[in-house]
């Protein structure tokens, strides 16, 4: 599907919700997440358990399309935080998740990362652990997929409630 079609599904689902509601309930109970991964298998099954444990989820197939649809949800919703968490294969053509997480960094963009591979070289594992995203090396039982999500989630979420309470945050303090 086409980046359009999925900023269009976006503004669908947070406006009326899948099953209707109001956005304001589908933001107060579900993360949304954005899942890239080049695997067509891969990412179906993840975006796929992802949506059946209730989280609003984009997915596309490489990390210039998740570049440009973080970039047109984030003028979307003035937000540098336009998803939750990204979810994001480590080699993909084009833009590789690794370069996607350096990027989202640079820009100092708040968003929990994952990775996900095949290949969990030690070079990945240091890439990954400089940029404070866990790896989760394939294949992986869902239940690993679950937890890690979950976590990290979690983990944000306490983050972000710190430097709130800190005084930092908002529009001109937040990352």
């Amino acid at each position: 599907m086409p980046t359009n079609d999925r900023l269009e599904q976006h503004r669908h689902e947070t406006t009326t919700g899948p099953g209707g509601g109001s956005s304001r309930q589908l933001r107060a109970r579900r993360a949304k997440i954005l899942v890239a991964d080049d695997d067509a298998a891969m990412r179906a099954l993840v975006a796929g358990t992802l949506r059946h444990d209730g989280f609003d989820v984009l997915d596309v197939e490489t990390g210039g399309e998740a570049a440009r649809l973080l970039e047109e949800l984030a003028i979307q919703t003035w937000s540098t935080r336009p998803v939750d968490l990204v979810l994001t294969d480590v080699w993909m053509p084009g833009l590789s998740g690794l370069r996607l997480a350096e990027l989202l960094r640079k820009a100092r963009w708040s968003i929990p990362i994952i990775f996900m591979t095949a290949f969990p070289e030690r070079h990945v594992r240091d890439e990954a652990s400089q940029l404070e995203a866990p790896l989760l090396a394939k294949p992986f039982a869902l239940a690993s997929l679950r937890r890690l999500v979950i976590e990290s989630l979690a983990r944000h979420r306490r983050a972000a409630g710190n430097r709130d309470e800190g005084g930092g945050g908002g529009v001109s303090g937040a990352p």
